[in-house]
């Protein structure tokens, strides 16, 4: 597998921390490349803290940077994100993607099991129970062409399907597992529950959810609550939803 690290330059600690496990894995031949896909002022962001991020300098012999001009900016900067994986794939020919941030931190001994759990699935840290395709997009993992098809530039959910809640989240994943049926749920052609239900399936299907030991921002390993809203990062709750429909 090929890692994508997408976006700015973040947290130096937890990427230095990141990276050399990560150089230790490509001398175990379980990583391939080390791709870090950022702007062209990434050197900036460095020489405002240079003793923070000395340490990148010294690891530029193992992993390759790619600079591109930013997009024009977006709510939610969402065309950043398309644009740092897009340009990022672009430079890896790895059947296998684990794309993710420098503020980051994944579990070296999971990232180790990570093709022989998931298979041909797509491995995502949590999903959000309530709200459709709210899922994790820090970080994930899968097939090439899979990962491929995240990158969208779509303006239908801005200008036709206003999407409320986490609607960079949203646009990541529905547009390749359920843009159909969320449009038809926007028209009001189909229930909260048949949403629901797509919604469920898919996850099952196509994901394989797990916490993975990572470290970011509001949680860490398996405590993945925020503000009260449920966030899961197991099957529990779906196994749990289709008991009670079956019945």
């Amino acid at each position: 597998m090929d890692i994508i690290f997408c976006g700015l330059l973040r947290e130096p600690d937890r990427f230095k921390k990141s990276l050399n496990d990560l150089i230790q894995l490509q001398k175990e031949g379980v990583v391939g490349k080390i791709i870090l896909s950022t702007w062209y002022n990434w050197r900036q962001d460095m020489k405002q803290k240079p003793q923070r991020w000395r340490f990148l300098l010294d690891l530029l012999t193992n992993i390759k940077v790619v600079e591109s001009s930013e997009p024009d900016v977006h709510p939610n900067m969402i065309w950043h994100q398309m644009k740092s994986l897009e340009v990022g794939l672009d430079n890896t020919k790895s059947k296998y993607i684990l794309k993710t941030r420098t503020d980051v931190y994944i579990d070296p001994d999971f990232i180790r099991g990570l093709k022989e759990n998931c298979g041909n699935k797509i491995w995502i840290p949590w999903y959000q129970r309530v709200h459709p395709f709210y899922m994790a997009d820090e970080c994930f993992y899968g097939p090439r062409d899979k990962i491929e098809n995240l990158v969208n530039y779509c303006e239908d959910y801005d200008n036709k399907y206003k999407v409320e809640i986490a609607p960079s989240h949203v646009r990541r994943w529905a547009h390749s597992y359920g843009y159909d049926i969320l449009r038809q749920h926007m028209d009001g052609l189909i229930t909260d529950n048949a949403l629901l239900t797509h919604y469920y399936s898919m996850l099952k299907k196509w994901f394989y959810v797990h916490p993975g030991g990572i470290e970011f921002r509001w949680f860490s390993g398996k405590n993945i609550k925020k503000k009260g809203l449920d966030f899961c990062c197991d099957m529990k709750p779906i196994e749990e939803y289709e008991r009670m429909v079956s019945h």
